[in-house]
């Protein structure tokens, strides 16, 4: 998935449309290559009209260091392939130049909402600006990386943009970090700032929403398979041999998603390998995979813990609860994030 590379190259991340691996070049420093291919019809669709993603990176680096030289690096492009086949994407690859990172490389919040207020004031919206994708280098300067769904305006970027900005930044992981530096450093102005907060809490939960049900669907983690009255979810890579369990008192589907809150939110081991949830009227119906043996004389221990972390998140209605009702719970967006 992704895409793959030779067995030179190392492979650093691996998802279900992308891959990142990394080689070293002639002068002792890694050269980075991202590479994308388009497996599912809705990530075909998405360029079919706009440029790949791989030439859009390169561009925007390159508009980067004409409009901020020096001042905010960012990798620099060293070369791209982008193909279709007729008018659907096929496969984009960048290759980009290593940066000097120093170790640890952790960036303050504070240095964090200074790089989005330049970014706002040469005109760039970096729809993803989160710490994982700030480095510092050695020099001390805080570089940015993944610019694949930016975009630029002629000026600087207005209130509304700038809101999206501080919005991303404060949802994510910045422990002791102060909202108050998105206006002290003027990202925004003091009456944005309750909406920025208010935002950020409905993003991160709509963050963990997605997170969550993205075990319902094809995904890098999951595969999906339809049948005319039942829906297949597997775990990609389950070793070993798995047994069929059918519950009786909670239905599949909630058990299935309890599996992936205590995943994500607990931190722990999944104890399902897949689920076979029925369709229609008969939707409570339905068998789960469980990875090993002797699990199934178990299973009523398994089905409460799994019925628990599913109650803890979801309302009875199937819809996930509050982002208050959520920190009440103890789910801590930061750490899940």
């Amino acid at each position: 998935a992704g895409g793959r590379f030779p067995d030179e190259i190392e492979v650093v991340q691996s998802r279900l449309i992308r891959s990142v691996g990394r080689v070293r070049g002639p002068d002792g420093r890694f050269v980075y290559l991202k590479a994308m291919t388009f497996p599912r019809l809705k990530d075909r669709i998405r360029y079919l009209f706009r440029a790949l993603p791989g030439r859009h990176e390169a561009r925007m680096l390159e508009v980067l260091r004409q409009r901020a030289g020096e001042e905010l690096p960012g990798p620099r492009p060293l070369g791209v392939v982008a193909r279709r086949r007729g008018v659907w994407p096929a496969v984009s690859v960048l290759a980009l130049e290593g940066l000097d990172v120093a170790d640890p490389s952790e960036v303050t919040f504070d240095e964090a909402v200074r790089v989005a207020e330049k970014l706002a004031s040469i005109g760039f919206e970096h729809p993803d600006l989160h710490s994982g994708n700030l480095l510092r280098l050695r020099d001390g300067r805080v570089a940015v990386l993944d610019f694949q769904s930016a975009q630029t305006v002629s000026g600087p970027l207005g209130e509304a943009a700038r809101a999206r900005l501080a919005t991303k930044l404060w949802q994510g992981v910045w422990p002791e970090a102060d909202p108050e530096a998105l206006v002290q450093h003027g990202l925004i102005g003091t009456s944005v700032l309750p909406k920025v907060m208010e935002g950020a809490s409905v993003e991160q939960r709509r963050n963990l929403e997605r997170r969550i049900l993205r075990c319902l669907r094809t995904s890098t983690e999951f595969q999906r398979r339809r049948g005319p009255f039942f829906s297949e979810h597997t775990r990609r890579g389950v070793p070993g041999p798995v047994e069929r369990v059918v519950p009786t008192q909670v239905s599949a589907r909630e058990l299935w998603l309890g599996d992936r809150v205590r995943e994500l939110v607990d931190g722990v081991s999944p104890l399902l390998a897949g689920a076979r949830l029925g369709l229609g009227p008969g939707s409570r119906r339905g068998a789960l995979y469980i990875a090993g043996g002797g699990a199934a004389s178990e299973f009523a221990v398994v089905e409460a813990s799994l019925s628990e972390a599913y109650r803890r998140c979801f309302d009875s209605g199937g819809r996930l609860r509050s982002a208050a009702d959520l920190r009440s719970a103890g789910i801590d967006f930061g750490a899940i994030l």
